[in-house]
């Protein structure tokens, strides 16, 4: 390019202020024979385009070279624009032209400066120390199955030498100030998770494909048999060795725990306080006191048989869930080791206690306190008070017992063959149907009567329902048909009677739990994205009521028809078919109660998933926390304890989760029942 001229036309290379014609006629001398095409558009200059006028946006005056002889930049920095007038170009504060340095910049703004370096080396450290701790690893999708093996062999791994499994912890690492408390009660829940999962393993995993190291199974074998003999040393009779006559039930095995004083006090005076508050005339079964209701040794028609003498202190007491949880994990546990290991004197004698603790009409009492005699050698008096709350988890013991001993077959050959198993299916048949028949008592009696969430009925449900306890070769044949009655022997059942009675009550059940889901407010996202509780059966959202009533639905699915398993008279019914059935009859009802319930279990799974510890380097990987969010209003007391619990990891919390993900990984296989 020759000086003098730009590729836009513009001339270039005058600095003085005129930019007169002569100095344009000079330049253009010297550019030669283009002074013709291109003229400057200096003030003054001619114009190569008639009317032509650039606009400042497309076309901007420039220095590209030039000047006179001897300018520094600094007295050449303005610029001329379009109309001549000098256009000056003020400095950068901290631009070397201005004769100024960075290091003089920073020296006047040292304060600025010396803050920003703070901050950048906080952020640095702030970063270093979160990779250190949590390493950032990607969030990797972990399978169903890996999950559950992770939890079993936190149980397995939290097993000790004596047999006492890991009671209480924090995921944080910060220490609980309940880890030295320990319950048997909820030791045997553990075990009976413990057992379910060896029962699980070869059935469901076998030949499943993982690319994880510790995709394997749980080594449970040891730790079942430790806590094993643990529990079985924990139990003991109501009345020791000496006493002459104990009777069947001080004479029983159970687990028994001393009275604390203070509790009883308490309790005592929240039960007078009670009593008072009650009217003379009752209205409605909603007002009638559990302890009121006839149908004990030491009750009578109007209200308390006063005991022979006052109840102290200083005795002991056993619950129908104690017993009915430890006689459920020991059947499992024997046979999840092969069968045979236990003495089954021990499995008979926890039986015994339950049976004893059943009334005639079928209900429980919840537990027996016994106190001891200045005398040894006479039995202590005992008092069993109270309705069970659990009477589904006795039912579901009795079954698990039942079984293991053994049905007869019809036509048996020994006379004898099979009998122990009726002796614990008949009381497990009349305490199912006490539960469905107490519960439309009250629904009949009371307009606001809410059916309870109990998930041991919908576990027993799905038990006696699905095995082999109704086949008719199991039964014995007795005139007219009727096998199972109550104490009293005035209502009498046969088996499909007793089948669509628990049918009935576990779809009732199914409603509460599934409706109470519904009226959980679920938060929207604008983005789409999915509450942090979604999927929580309970409104706080806690892992074990969760899992406690998931488990529920698993076992429940077994016992509701699938829409397409229903027939029309002796074929199968087509789609169109069902369509038009109006109106929809009990079964159809079931079946789409199925569906919405199949739904919810899927759900409830996912949320259960994300309450896992999944950090390798966490030691206790594979547990669940309590919850997973926060309550907002910390006004309450009740509110306080549920956030400060929000992070523990406790052993029955664990082990209500791993059974509730074995009952969904099942069901993703297609094998709820199994």
């Amino acid at each position: 390019q020759e000086s003098g001229a730009s590729l836009l036309g513009v001339h270039i290379g005058s600095d003085d202020d005129g930019g007169s014609s002569t100095q344009s006629a000079a330049s253009g001398a010297h550019a030669g024979p283009r002074d013709g095409a291109r003229r400057g558009f200096g003030r003054g200059a001619g114009r190569g385009l008639s009317g032509f006028q650039p606009s400042g946006a497309d076309v901007r005056a420039r220095r590209v070279g030039g000047g006179k002889e001897g300018e520094s930049d600094e007295e050449t920095a303005g610029l001329r624009d379009w109309h001549g007038m000098r256009r000056v170009r003020g400095f950068s504060k901290y631009s070397s032209s201005a004769r100024r340095s960075w290091w003089d910049a920073i020296k006047e703004r040292w304060r600025e400066v010396a803050m920003w370096v703070v901050l950048v080396v906080l952020a640095f450290l702030w970063t270093f120390k979160a990779h250190s701790e949590h390493k950032h690893v990607p969030i990797k999708h972990i399978r169903l199955g890996h999950r559950i093996r992770m939890a079993a062999s936190y149980l397995a791994d939290s097993c000790s030498s004596k047999g006492r499994f890991r009671y209480i912890a924090r995921a944080n690492g910060m220490e609980h100030h309940e880890k030295g408390q320990y319950d048997m009660i909820r030791h045997a829940w553990v075990l009976s998770t413990l057992a379910s999962y060896s029962l699980y393993e070869p059935q469901m995993e076998q030949g499943a494909v993982s690319s994880a190291l510790d995709d394997r199974p749980a080594e449970v074998e040891g730790p079942l048999l430790r806590s094993t003999n643990l529990l079985i040393k924990s139990l003991h009779p109501g009345a020791n060795s000496t006493v002459a006559a104990p009777g069947r039930l001080l004479g029983a095995l159970a687990l028994w725990e001393k009275l604390d004083p203070f509790k009883e006090a308490l309790r005592a005076a929240a039960a007078d306080r009670l009593l008072e508050a009650k009217t003379t005339t009752l209205t409605g079964l909603r007002d009638v006191d559990s302890s009121l209701v006839a149908g004990t040794d030491h009750r009578m028609e109007g209200g308390w048989d006063p005991p022979e003498e006052p109840p102290r202190l200083d005795g002991r007491r056993a619950t129908l869930t104690g017993a009915a949880m430890a006689l459920s994990a020991l059947t499992l546990a024997d046979r999840a080791l092969g069968g045979g290991v236990l003495d089954r004197r021990v499995l008979r004698s926890l039986g015994t206690f339950i049976v004893e603790l059943q009334r005639k009409d079928g209900t429980f009492d919840a537990y027996v306190d016994v106190f001891p005699r200045e005398d040894k050698s006479i039995a202590p008096s005992s008092f069993r008070e109270g309705t069970s709350n659990h009477a589904g988890l006795a039912v579901y013991a009795l079954l698990l017992l039942a079984k293991s001993e053994g049905l007869a077959p019809r036509n048996a050959p020994s006379a004898g063959e099979g009998e122990a198993g009726l002796e614990w299916l008949v009381p497990a048949v009349r305490g199912i149907m006490a539960i469905g028949e107490n519960d439309r008592r009250f629904r009949a009696a009371d307009l606001y009567y809410r059916t309870p969430a109990d998930h041991w009925t919908l576990v027993a449900a799905g038990e006696l329902l699905t095995g082999a306890y109704f086949n008719a070769t199991n039964l014995p044949e007795v005139p007219g048909g009727f096998f199972f009655t109550d104490g009293w022997g005035s209502n009498e059942w046969d088996p499909e009677t007793v089948a669509e009675n628990v049918r009935e009550h576990s779809t009732v059940i199914l409603n509460a739990i599934q409706s109470e889901f519904d009226l959980i407010p679920k938060t929207v996202h604008p983005d789409g994205k999915k509450d942090v509780k979604d999927g929580a059966l309970t409104l706080r959202g806690e892992g074990f009521l969760t899992a406690r009533r998931l488990r529920g639905l698993h076992a429940a699915l077994c016992a509701l028809p699938n829409l397409h398993e229903l027939r029309c008279d002796d074929r199968w019914c087509s789609p169109e078919e069902l369509a038009s059935q109006v109106p929809i009859d009990d079964a159809r009802a079931r079946a789409r109660l199925r569906d919405r319930v199949e739904s919810t279990t899927r759900r409830a799974a996912e949320y259960l998933v994300s309450l896992q510890v999944t950090h390798g380097d966490n030691p206790h990987r594979g547990g669940f926390t309590r919850a997973i969010s926060r309550m907002k209003v910390q006004i309450t007391a009740q509110a306080k304890d549920f956030n400060m619990r929000l992070n523990e990891v406790r052993m029955d919390t664990v082990a209500d989760v791993l059974h509730a993900l074995m009952g969904a990984r099942k069901t993703i296989l297609g094998q709820p029942c199994v």
